[in-house]
Protein backbone atom coordinates (compact mmCIF):
# COMPACT_ATOMS: atom_id res chain seq x y z
CA UNK A 1 0.00 0.00 0.00
CA UNK A 2 1.26 3.33 -1.31
CA UNK A 3 1.99 6.33 1.35
CA UNK A 4 0.34 9.13 0.27
CA UNK A 5 2.54 12.32 -0.07
CA UNK A 6 0.35 14.54 2.03
CA UNK A 7 1.82 12.07 4.95
CA UNK A 8 5.51 13.13 4.28
CA UNK A 9 4.10 16.53 4.60
CA UNK A 10 2.71 16.38 7.79
CA UNK A 11 6.12 14.22 9.20
CA UNK A 12 8.12 17.63 7.86
CA UNK A 13 5.87 20.20 9.57
CA UNK A 14 5.97 18.07 13.08
CA UNK A 15 9.70 17.91 13.03
CA UNK A 16 9.91 21.88 11.78
CA UNK A 17 8.03 22.99 14.66
CA UNK A 18 9.23 20.43 17.17
CA UNK A 19 12.65 21.59 16.28
CA UNK A 20 11.48 25.43 17.04
CA UNK A 21 9.75 24.66 19.57
CA UNK A 22 12.80 23.09 21.33
CA UNK A 23 15.15 25.56 20.32
CA UNK A 24 12.62 28.18 22.16
CA UNK A 25 12.60 26.00 25.35
CA UNK A 26 16.19 25.69 25.33
CA UNK A 27 16.46 29.76 24.97
CA UNK A 28 14.14 30.14 28.00
CA UNK A 29 15.70 27.85 30.00
CA UNK A 30 18.60 29.95 29.70
CA UNK A 31 16.72 33.44 30.30
CA UNK A 32 15.19 31.57 33.51
CA UNK A 33 18.43 30.50 34.80
CA UNK A 34 20.00 33.91 34.44
CA UNK A 35 17.13 35.36 36.25
CA UNK A 36 17.42 32.84 38.91
CA UNK A 37 21.41 33.76 38.98
CA UNK A 38 20.47 37.57 39.33
CA UNK A 39 17.76 37.05 41.88
CA UNK A 40 20.30 34.55 44.05
CA UNK A 41 23.22 37.12 43.49
CA UNK A 42 21.01 40.16 45.00
CA UNK A 43 19.82 38.10 47.51
CA UNK A 44 23.34 37.81 48.65
CA UNK A 45 24.61 41.18 48.32
CA UNK A 46 21.75 42.14 50.67
CA UNK A 47 22.62 39.75 53.11
CA UNK A 48 26.16 40.03 52.97
CA UNK A 49 26.10 44.19 53.02
CA UNK A 50 23.90 44.17 56.44
CA UNK A 51 26.24 41.88 58.06
CA UNK A 52 29.68 43.40 57.20
CA UNK A 53 28.13 46.80 57.97
CA UNK A 54 27.36 44.90 61.54
CA UNK A 55 30.72 43.83 61.90
CA UNK A 56 31.89 47.64 62.69
CA UNK A 57 29.64 47.79 65.84
CA UNK A 58 30.58 44.37 66.88
CA UNK A 59 34.04 44.99 66.35
CA UNK A 60 33.91 48.12 68.82
CA UNK A 61 31.54 46.51 71.61
CA UNK A 62 34.10 43.91 71.53
CA UNK A 63 37.04 46.32 72.11
CA UNK A 64 34.65 47.88 74.57
CA UNK A 65 34.14 44.91 76.84
CA UNK A 66 37.54 43.78 76.49
CA UNK A 67 39.26 46.38 77.56
CA UNK A 68 36.68 47.20 80.27
CA UNK A 69 37.74 43.50 81.39
CA UNK A 70 41.42 44.52 81.21
CA UNK A 71 40.46 47.17 83.64
CA UNK A 72 38.65 45.36 85.75
CA UNK A 73 41.45 42.81 86.14
CA UNK A 74 44.15 45.20 86.37
CA UNK A 75 45.58 44.06 82.76
CA UNK A 76 45.48 47.12 80.82
CA UNK A 77 49.26 47.66 79.82
CA UNK A 78 49.62 44.10 79.66
CA UNK A 79 50.76 42.06 76.47
CA UNK A 80 47.31 40.09 76.42
CA UNK A 81 45.15 43.46 75.55
CA UNK A 82 47.91 44.87 73.74
CA UNK A 83 48.50 41.19 71.40
CA UNK A 84 44.40 41.31 71.35
CA UNK A 85 44.40 45.31 70.28
CA UNK A 86 46.31 44.52 67.30
CA UNK A 87 44.81 41.63 65.95
CA UNK A 88 41.24 44.00 66.35
CA UNK A 89 43.20 46.66 64.29
CA UNK A 90 44.09 44.06 61.69
CA UNK A 91 40.80 42.63 61.56
CA UNK A 92 39.28 46.52 60.91
CA UNK A 93 41.25 46.47 58.32
CA UNK A 94 39.92 43.04 57.47
CA UNK A 95 36.42 45.02 57.47
CA UNK A 96 37.07 48.20 55.68
CA UNK A 97 38.58 45.44 53.04
CA UNK A 98 35.42 43.66 52.76
CA UNK A 99 33.12 47.13 52.54
CA UNK A 100 35.37 48.46 49.80
CA UNK A 101 34.37 44.69 48.27
CA UNK A 102 30.91 45.38 48.30
CA UNK A 103 28.82 46.19 45.05
CA UNK A 104 26.96 49.72 44.78
CA UNK A 105 23.75 49.17 47.49
CA UNK A 106 21.56 49.44 43.69
CA UNK A 107 23.77 47.42 41.73
CA UNK A 108 21.95 46.10 38.67
CA UNK A 109 22.79 42.35 36.81
CA UNK A 110 20.00 42.96 34.32
CA UNK A 111 22.71 42.88 31.79
CA UNK A 112 25.68 40.90 33.14
CA UNK A 113 26.23 37.07 31.05
CA UNK A 114 26.18 33.92 33.01
CA UNK A 115 29.70 33.85 33.62
CA UNK A 116 29.99 37.65 35.48
CA UNK A 117 27.09 36.29 37.45
CA UNK A 118 28.84 33.30 38.47
CA UNK A 119 32.02 34.82 39.10
CA UNK A 120 30.08 37.39 41.14
CA UNK A 121 28.26 34.79 43.54
CA UNK A 122 31.68 32.86 44.29
CA UNK A 123 32.82 36.27 44.63
CA UNK A 124 30.17 37.27 47.03
CA UNK A 125 30.47 33.61 48.74
CA UNK A 126 33.74 34.38 49.88
CA UNK A 127 32.92 37.55 51.68
CA UNK A 128 30.32 35.87 53.25
CA UNK A 129 32.79 33.22 54.84
CA UNK A 130 35.38 35.89 55.57
CA UNK A 131 32.70 38.08 57.58
CA UNK A 132 31.17 35.32 59.29
CA UNK A 133 34.39 34.26 60.41
CA UNK A 134 35.45 37.30 62.13
CA UNK A 135 31.39 37.79 63.45
CA UNK A 136 32.08 34.62 64.85
CA UNK A 137 35.70 35.53 66.50
CA UNK A 138 34.36 38.44 67.88
CA UNK A 139 30.61 36.77 69.25
CA UNK A 140 33.34 34.20 70.88
CA UNK A 141 35.49 36.85 72.23
CA UNK A 142 32.16 38.83 73.75
CA UNK A 143 31.27 35.04 75.19
CA UNK A 144 34.59 34.81 76.86
CA UNK A 145 34.58 38.37 78.46
CA UNK A 146 31.04 37.82 79.79
CA UNK A 147 32.97 34.57 81.77
CA UNK A 148 35.64 36.53 83.14
CA UNK A 149 32.92 39.39 84.03
CA UNK A 150 31.09 36.46 86.15
CA UNK A 151 34.16 34.94 87.77
CA UNK A 152 34.89 38.63 88.55
CA UNK A 153 31.98 38.86 90.02
CA UNK A 154 32.16 35.50 92.31
CA UNK A 155 35.50 36.41 93.41
CA UNK A 156 34.21 39.74 95.20
CA UNK A 157 31.19 38.61 96.54
CA UNK A 158 31.72 38.69 100.11
CA UNK A 159 31.80 35.44 102.09
CA UNK A 160 28.63 35.38 103.81
CA UNK A 161 26.67 35.70 100.85
CA UNK A 162 28.34 32.58 99.12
Amino acid sequence: MAVPDWISYVGLAGGIIGTATGCMAYWRTGQLKALDLRLELSRQDIEVRHLVLGLNDLLAQARRSREAVAAATGRVGSGWLQGWMTQLQADENEVFGLLGALPPENASYRTAPHSDLESALSARHATRVKADSLRNKYVASLAEDDRLRSEIRAAHVPPDNR
